[in-house]
């Protein structure tokens, strides 16, 4: 019975020894061809790959580091971000570089290096359009400027009241009955505070021109606030409307790209969005108006923002959901510890910081 026991053990060695050597060749089968396999996908300015050979800052960067940690390597392009993550993780590459965030979920099924690009999400939003004559008149009439207007009409109907009463017994224009003369006051009060002043009606009674006087003077500020009260409400009304920041989006058509940070980030707070191919097509749909704003990765849309392909859409400043970039590495690869300080030596070196000028200008 012992000795069965004793073989059952010695073959559950073996087993164990066999699948720990698959796994340290599994890691290590690039390194034996020779050749690293690293997978990219198009995320401009990181990664291009519309010209002969692959460029961009990302794939700049891992040159500099292959050539600090003594590496061969091949390209292998991929479709997007997912793709890239799925490859790492199945072992149709070694590695994947482009503009990956590191991100506490896919940790868990994936590596990273240490983070070699500080970024977030932005906002670009839809350029701005003429809403019509309704939205103009709802931003105008606001219940402020609807509140000054009752307090004018009845400094109106005051001032008017005082000239007829002044004015009705020596001024035809002020006489006829109580609802002509009124009238006749109203419309004397209206064009002197417009500062029209047509001059068919003027007050006679030498208190009633000292009561002109001070009507025009008040009504100098009365005009001077109106037209401050009206600016205020069309700028307010206008930023209302539009997009400032994230807690905005949930009224508006929001895109962005599938499988990213940003998706995630609108998923995880209920925002309602779709997704387009790319940010081209994301440019488009903001372009025909389509959608109202696109969140993604900050640096990428900054990227875009600077080129004429981008016409006239904005950026909102506030970059929010800060996060970093990182180099995708299987689980427990034998490769994160030379790529690691590869990547450190390269930022003390100061090649990081030429490549962060070239490709950024900062």
């Amino acid at each position: 019975m012992w000795e069965i026991l004793r073989r059952l053990i010695f073959g559950a060695g073996l087993i164990t020894l066999f699948l720990i050597g698959l796994m340290v060749h599994s890691n290590v089968q690039a390194q034996d061809d020779g050749v690293l396999r690293v997978g990219i996908n198009p995320v401009e300015p990181f990664v291009f790959l519309d010209g002969p050979v692959p460029s961009g800052f990302s794939v700049d960067l891992w040159d500099a580091v292959a050539n600090e940690a003594e590496i061969e390597y091949e390209f292998v392009e991929l479709e997007n971000v997912s793709a890239l993550l799925e490859a790492v993780e199945t072992g149709a590459v070694d590695l994947g570089i482009g503009a990956t965030s590191i991100r506490a979920s896919r940790e868990e099924v994936v590596d990273f290096s240490l983070p070699f690009f500080a970024a977030g999400l932005q906002i670009m939003t839809a350029p701005e359009v003429d809403q019509g004559a309704l939205a103009a008149f709802r931003s105008i009439f606001t219940p402020n400027l609807l509140r000054f207007f009752m307090a004018t009409l009845a400094t109106l109907l005051l001032i008017a009241h005082i000239a007829w009463l002044l004015e009705r017994d020596e001024n035809e224009d002020f006489q006829g009955g109580y609802l002509r003369g009124i009238w006749g006051a109203f419309y004397w009060t209206i064009v002197t505070a417009s500062t029209v002043g047509y001059g068919d009606t003027v007050l006679k009674d030498s208190r009633g021109r000292l009561l002109a006087v001070v009507w025009m003077l008040l009504s100098l500020f009365l005009v001077s606030y109106f037209t401050a009260t009206v600016t205020s409400s069309l700028t307010v009304g206008r930023l209302e409307s539009g997009i400032a920041g994230p807690q905005d989006l949930r009224s508006h058509q929001v895109i962005t790209l599938p499988g990213t940070t940003s998706a995630a980030y609108l998923t995880e707070r209920g925002i309602p969005h779709s997704t387009v191919e790319d940010v081209e097509a994301g440019l488009q749909a903001l372009q025909s108006g389509s959608a109202d704003a696109l969140v993604y990765d900050a640096p990428v849309l900054q990227y875009f923002s600077n080129l004429s392909v981008a016409g006239d859409v904005q950026l909102v400043p506030t970059i929010f959901q800060n996060e970093n970039y990182g180099i995708v590495l299987p689980q427990g690869s034998a490769l994160t510890e030379d790529i690691n300080q590869a990547l450190l030596r390269v930022q003390e070196n100061g090649v990081y910081d030429q490549l962060t000028l070239n490709w950024f200008g900062r």
